[in-house]
Protein backbone atom coordinates (compact mmCIF):
# COMPACT_ATOMS: atom_id res chain seq x y z
CA UNK A 1 0.00 0.00 0.00
CA UNK A 2 2.68 2.42 1.02
CA UNK A 3 5.05 1.84 -2.34
CA UNK A 4 1.79 2.26 -4.28
CA UNK A 5 1.55 5.83 -3.05
CA UNK A 6 4.77 6.98 -3.20
CA UNK A 7 4.94 5.46 -7.34
CA UNK A 8 3.08 9.29 -8.72
CA UNK A 9 5.04 11.20 -6.52
CA UNK A 10 8.15 10.05 -7.79
CA UNK A 11 7.16 10.55 -11.22
CA UNK A 12 5.74 14.06 -10.83
CA UNK A 13 8.61 14.93 -8.90
CA UNK A 14 11.84 14.32 -11.10
CA UNK A 15 12.59 18.01 -11.78
CA UNK A 16 11.07 18.06 -14.87
CA UNK A 17 8.03 20.41 -15.84
CA UNK A 18 5.27 19.27 -18.30
CA UNK A 19 6.69 22.19 -20.79
CA UNK A 20 10.21 20.78 -20.68
CA UNK A 21 8.76 17.20 -21.22
CA UNK A 22 6.66 18.66 -24.33
CA UNK A 23 9.93 20.13 -25.75
CA UNK A 24 12.02 17.61 -25.18
CA UNK A 25 9.61 15.57 -27.34
CA UNK A 26 9.05 17.72 -29.81
CA UNK A 27 13.31 18.18 -30.28
CA UNK A 28 13.24 14.22 -30.36
CA UNK A 29 11.24 13.79 -33.43
CA UNK A 30 13.57 17.27 -35.04
CA UNK A 31 9.76 19.22 -35.18
CA UNK A 32 9.73 23.20 -35.22
CA UNK A 33 7.57 24.77 -32.86
CA UNK A 34 5.53 26.38 -35.81
CA UNK A 35 5.31 22.56 -37.73
CA UNK A 36 3.42 21.41 -34.46
CA UNK A 37 1.09 24.71 -34.23
CA UNK A 38 0.27 24.12 -37.31
CA UNK A 39 -1.01 20.33 -37.01
CA UNK A 40 -2.47 21.09 -33.82
CA UNK A 41 -4.00 24.16 -35.87
CA UNK A 42 -3.20 26.82 -33.07
CA UNK A 43 -0.74 29.90 -33.06
CA UNK A 44 2.64 29.26 -32.43
CA UNK A 45 3.05 31.71 -29.33
CA UNK A 46 0.35 29.51 -27.71
CA UNK A 47 2.72 26.35 -28.02
CA UNK A 48 5.34 28.46 -26.46
CA UNK A 49 3.50 29.54 -24.24
CA UNK A 50 2.83 25.87 -22.95
CA UNK A 51 6.59 24.77 -23.14
CA UNK A 52 7.37 27.30 -21.21
CA UNK A 53 5.03 26.42 -18.25
CA UNK A 54 3.48 30.01 -18.90
CA UNK A 55 -0.05 28.99 -17.56
CA UNK A 56 -1.36 32.60 -17.22
CA UNK A 57 -1.03 33.60 -20.88
CA UNK A 58 -3.41 30.46 -21.99
CA UNK A 59 -7.05 30.33 -21.59
CA UNK A 60 -7.83 28.71 -18.02
CA UNK A 61 -6.81 25.05 -16.78
CA UNK A 62 -8.96 23.27 -19.20
CA UNK A 63 -7.51 24.78 -22.36
CA UNK A 64 -3.91 24.26 -20.95
CA UNK A 65 -4.92 20.42 -20.32
CA UNK A 66 -6.64 20.13 -23.69
CA UNK A 67 -3.75 21.58 -25.59
CA UNK A 68 -1.29 19.69 -23.69
CA UNK A 69 -3.36 16.42 -24.62
CA UNK A 70 -3.35 17.10 -27.99
CA UNK A 71 0.33 17.84 -28.16
CA UNK A 72 1.11 14.23 -26.79
CA UNK A 73 -1.54 12.79 -29.82
CA UNK A 74 0.65 14.49 -32.28
CA UNK A 75 3.41 13.58 -31.33
CA UNK A 76 2.67 9.82 -30.28
CA UNK A 77 3.61 9.87 -26.53
CA UNK A 78 1.76 8.90 -24.04
CA UNK A 79 0.21 12.00 -22.03
CA UNK A 80 -0.40 10.83 -18.67
CA UNK A 81 3.29 12.11 -17.38
CA UNK A 82 2.58 15.82 -18.79
CA UNK A 83 -1.10 15.89 -17.76
CA UNK A 84 0.11 15.01 -13.90
CA UNK A 85 2.67 17.90 -14.03
CA UNK A 86 -0.41 20.37 -15.12
CA UNK A 87 -2.66 22.34 -12.86
CA UNK A 88 -5.81 20.74 -11.96
CA UNK A 89 -9.33 21.79 -12.99
CA UNK A 90 -11.43 23.23 -10.30
CA UNK A 91 -14.50 21.44 -9.97
CA UNK A 92 -17.61 22.85 -8.22
CA UNK A 93 -19.48 20.50 -6.15
CA UNK A 94 -23.33 20.60 -7.08
CA UNK A 95 -24.35 21.27 -2.96
CA UNK A 96 -22.72 24.50 -3.50
CA UNK A 97 -24.50 26.12 -6.25
CA UNK A 98 -28.00 26.40 -4.91
CA UNK A 99 -30.51 24.95 -1.98
CA UNK A 100 -31.98 22.59 -4.41
CA UNK A 101 -35.40 21.55 -6.59
CA UNK A 102 -37.24 21.38 -3.93
CA UNK A 103 -36.17 24.98 -2.41
CA UNK A 104 -39.51 27.46 -2.00
CA UNK A 105 -40.16 30.01 -5.63
CA UNK A 106 -41.36 32.97 -5.25
CA UNK A 107 -42.64 34.54 -8.17
CA UNK A 108 -43.19 38.11 -9.47
CA UNK A 109 -44.66 40.63 -7.02
CA UNK A 110 -48.30 42.44 -7.46
CA UNK A 111 -48.27 45.00 -10.03
CA UNK A 112 -49.57 47.17 -7.04
CA UNK A 113 -46.29 46.60 -5.25
CA UNK A 114 -44.09 47.80 -8.82
CA UNK A 115 -46.39 51.27 -8.52
CA UNK A 116 -44.74 52.81 -5.65
CA UNK A 117 -47.91 51.85 -2.88
CA UNK A 118 -50.47 52.33 -6.20
CA UNK A 119 -49.47 56.09 -6.62
CA UNK A 120 -48.40 56.94 -10.65
CA UNK A 121 -44.89 57.47 -10.81
CA UNK A 122 -43.71 61.35 -11.04
CA UNK A 123 -42.08 60.83 -14.49
CA UNK A 124 -45.39 59.78 -15.89
CA UNK A 125 -46.92 63.13 -14.12
CA UNK A 126 -44.51 64.86 -15.55
CA UNK A 127 -44.77 63.37 -19.68
CA UNK A 128 -48.77 64.41 -19.48
CA UNK A 129 -48.26 67.84 -18.05
CA UNK A 130 -45.72 69.01 -21.25
CA UNK A 131 -47.89 67.09 -23.75
CA UNK A 132 -50.99 68.92 -21.97
CA UNK A 133 -48.93 71.86 -22.48
CA UNK A 134 -47.72 71.28 -25.82
CA UNK A 135 -51.61 71.19 -26.53
CA UNK A 136 -52.56 74.48 -25.59
CA UNK A 137 -49.77 76.31 -26.88
CA UNK A 138 -50.92 74.82 -30.49
CA UNK A 139 -54.29 76.09 -30.18
CA UNK A 140 -53.32 79.31 -28.72
CA UNK A 141 -50.79 80.39 -31.30
CA UNK A 142 -52.45 82.58 -34.99
CA UNK A 143 -53.48 80.16 -38.04
CA UNK A 144 -51.13 82.43 -40.13
CA UNK A 145 -48.17 81.76 -37.63
CA UNK A 146 -45.95 79.58 -39.90
CA UNK A 147 -47.02 81.30 -43.43
CA UNK A 148 -44.35 83.54 -44.85
CA UNK A 149 -46.34 84.68 -47.74
CA UNK A 150 -47.61 88.45 -46.38
CA UNK A 151 -43.97 88.83 -45.03
CA UNK A 152 -42.57 88.44 -48.22
CA UNK A 153 -45.30 89.83 -50.46
CA UNK A 154 -44.34 93.17 -48.23
CA UNK A 155 -40.69 93.41 -48.95
CA UNK A 156 -41.48 92.87 -52.21
CA UNK A 157 -43.86 95.96 -52.26
CA UNK A 158 -41.23 98.11 -50.37
CA UNK A 159 -38.69 97.46 -53.11
CA UNK A 160 -39.05 100.16 -56.40
CA UNK A 161 -39.27 98.53 -59.69
CA UNK A 162 -36.78 101.52 -60.90
CA UNK A 163 -34.00 100.05 -58.37
CA UNK A 164 -34.55 96.36 -60.00
CA UNK A 165 -34.54 97.67 -63.91
CA UNK A 166 -31.30 99.70 -62.85
CA UNK A 167 -29.72 96.58 -61.34
CA UNK A 168 -30.73 94.23 -64.12
CA UNK A 169 -29.33 96.87 -67.04
CA UNK A 170 -25.60 97.79 -64.93
CA UNK A 171 -25.61 93.49 -65.05
CA UNK A 172 -26.22 93.12 -68.19
CA UNK A 173 -23.41 95.73 -69.84
CA UNK A 174 -20.95 94.10 -67.44
CA UNK A 175 -21.21 90.61 -69.26
CA UNK A 176 -21.08 92.23 -73.07
CA UNK A 177 -18.30 93.69 -73.07
CA UNK A 178 -16.31 90.14 -71.83
CA UNK A 179 -18.07 88.24 -74.09
CA UNK A 180 -16.97 90.08 -77.34
CA UNK A 181 -13.46 89.64 -77.20
CA UNK A 182 -13.61 85.73 -76.94
CA UNK A 183 -15.88 85.85 -79.77
CA UNK A 184 -13.53 88.14 -81.97
CA UNK A 185 -10.50 86.17 -80.91
CA UNK A 186 -11.71 82.71 -82.34
CA UNK A 187 -11.62 83.88 -86.31
CA UNK A 188 -7.84 84.93 -86.21
CA UNK A 189 -7.33 81.80 -84.56
CA UNK A 190 -9.28 79.94 -86.98
CA UNK A 191 -7.46 81.55 -90.31
CA UNK A 192 -3.70 80.98 -88.91
CA UNK A 193 -4.30 77.30 -88.69
CA UNK A 194 -2.79 76.69 -92.26
CA UNK A 195 -5.02 73.88 -94.38
CA UNK A 196 -4.02 70.41 -95.24
CA UNK A 197 -2.80 69.08 -98.37
CA UNK A 198 -4.86 66.38 -99.92
CA UNK A 199 -1.09 64.52 -99.88
CA UNK A 200 -0.40 64.87 -96.30
CA UNK A 201 -3.84 63.43 -95.20
CA UNK A 202 -3.46 60.72 -97.25
CA UNK A 203 -0.10 60.19 -95.92
CA UNK A 204 -1.42 60.03 -92.16
CA UNK A 205 -4.35 57.76 -93.27
CA UNK A 206 -1.82 55.30 -94.70
CA UNK A 207 0.35 56.07 -91.26
CA UNK A 208 -2.66 55.45 -89.36
CA UNK A 209 -2.08 58.33 -87.20
CA UNK A 210 -4.58 60.85 -85.84
CA UNK A 211 -4.52 64.30 -87.65
CA UNK A 212 -5.31 67.23 -85.52
CA UNK A 213 -7.64 70.05 -86.58
CA UNK A 214 -3.99 72.41 -86.97
CA UNK A 215 -3.09 70.10 -89.25
CA UNK A 216 0.30 69.01 -87.22
CA UNK A 217 0.83 65.35 -86.54
CA UNK A 218 1.03 63.67 -82.95
CA UNK A 219 4.50 62.65 -81.97
CA UNK A 220 5.11 59.09 -81.52
CA UNK A 221 4.75 57.70 -77.83
CA UNK A 222 8.19 56.89 -76.72
CA UNK A 223 9.18 53.81 -75.67
CA UNK A 224 9.29 52.76 -72.13
CA UNK A 225 12.93 52.72 -70.45
CA UNK A 226 13.57 49.09 -70.02
CA UNK A 227 14.30 48.68 -66.38
CA UNK A 228 17.30 46.36 -66.27
CA UNK A 229 16.59 43.22 -63.66
CA UNK A 230 18.62 41.07 -62.14
CA UNK A 231 19.01 37.41 -62.87
CA UNK A 232 16.43 34.51 -61.82
CA UNK A 233 16.65 31.74 -60.10
CA UNK A 234 14.62 28.29 -59.67
CA UNK A 235 14.93 26.97 -56.21
CA UNK A 236 13.04 23.34 -55.06
CA UNK A 237 12.38 21.84 -52.32
CA UNK A 238 10.85 18.83 -51.14
CA UNK A 239 9.35 17.74 -47.48
CA UNK A 240 10.29 14.25 -46.17
CA UNK A 241 8.34 15.43 -43.27
CA UNK A 242 6.14 18.36 -42.21
CA UNK A 243 7.71 21.46 -42.95
CA UNK A 244 8.10 25.51 -42.74
CA UNK A 245 9.33 26.61 -45.75
CA UNK A 246 9.12 30.56 -46.47
CA UNK A 247 11.32 32.26 -49.31
CA UNK A 248 11.70 36.07 -49.89
CA UNK A 249 13.24 37.47 -53.24
CA UNK A 250 15.50 40.19 -54.50
CA UNK A 251 12.64 42.79 -54.20
CA UNK A 252 11.42 41.55 -50.85
CA UNK A 253 8.47 39.71 -52.23
CA UNK A 254 7.10 36.44 -50.44
CA UNK A 255 7.34 34.03 -53.09
CA UNK A 256 5.87 31.19 -50.22
CA UNK A 257 5.16 31.30 -46.67
CA UNK A 258 3.56 28.19 -45.53
CA UNK A 259 3.96 24.60 -44.35
CA UNK A 260 4.84 21.96 -46.54
CA UNK A 261 3.43 18.66 -45.84
CA UNK A 262 4.92 15.17 -46.33
CA UNK A 263 5.95 14.08 -50.01
CA UNK A 264 4.84 17.88 -51.06
CA UNK A 265 7.12 19.42 -53.78
CA UNK A 266 7.35 23.18 -54.82
CA UNK A 267 9.21 24.32 -57.71
CA UNK A 268 9.29 28.71 -57.30
CA UNK A 269 11.88 31.45 -59.27
CA UNK A 270 12.54 34.70 -58.11
CA UNK A 271 15.02 37.56 -58.74
CA UNK A 272 18.27 36.39 -57.07
CA UNK A 273 19.28 36.81 -54.17
CA UNK A 274 16.17 34.95 -52.47
CA UNK A 275 16.46 34.32 -48.54
CA UNK A 276 15.36 31.07 -47.38
CA UNK A 277 14.29 29.86 -44.27
CA UNK A 278 13.43 26.63 -43.61
CA UNK A 279 11.57 25.30 -40.35
CA UNK A 280 12.80 21.76 -40.28
CA UNK A 281 16.11 20.93 -41.48
CA UNK A 282 16.13 17.22 -41.37
CA UNK A 283 12.60 16.72 -43.45
CA UNK A 284 13.48 19.08 -45.92
CA UNK A 285 15.24 18.63 -49.40
CA UNK A 286 16.48 21.73 -51.21
CA UNK A 287 17.51 22.00 -55.14
CA UNK A 288 19.50 25.07 -56.19
CA UNK A 289 19.70 25.56 -59.87
CA UNK A 290 19.83 21.53 -60.50
CA UNK A 291 22.45 21.26 -57.83
CA UNK A 292 21.37 20.03 -53.87
CA UNK A 293 21.93 22.46 -51.59
CA UNK A 294 23.24 20.75 -48.04
CA UNK A 295 21.33 22.27 -45.04
CA UNK A 296 23.17 20.79 -41.80
CA UNK A 297 26.02 23.06 -41.65
CA UNK A 298 23.54 26.07 -41.50
CA UNK A 299 20.95 24.85 -39.40
CA UNK A 300 20.70 25.83 -35.95
CA UNK A 301 18.01 24.08 -33.57
CA UNK A 302 16.83 22.39 -36.54
CA UNK A 303 16.06 25.18 -38.50
CA UNK A 304 18.30 27.05 -41.11
CA UNK A 305 18.84 30.47 -42.58
CA UNK A 306 20.24 31.00 -46.11
CA UNK A 307 20.91 33.58 -49.12
CA UNK A 308 21.12 31.45 -52.41
CA UNK A 309 23.10 33.58 -54.79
Amino acid sequence: MTDSNEGPQEGTSNGRTAGQLLRAAREAQGMHVASLAAVLKVPAAKLEALEADRYDELQGATFVRALAQAACRALKIDPNPVLVRLPKVEVMPLGSIGPGINASFKGSPPARELSDGGKPRRGLLILVLVLVLAALAMLLLPRNFFQWGPLAAQVEAALPASAVASAVTSVASAVAPAVEPSASAVAPAAAASPALSASEVREAAVAGAPVGASGVLPAPASAPAVVPTGGRGMVQFRAVAPSWVEVLDASGQSLIGRILHQGEMVNLEGALPLRVKVGNVAGTEVVFQGHPVDLKPLARDNVARLELK
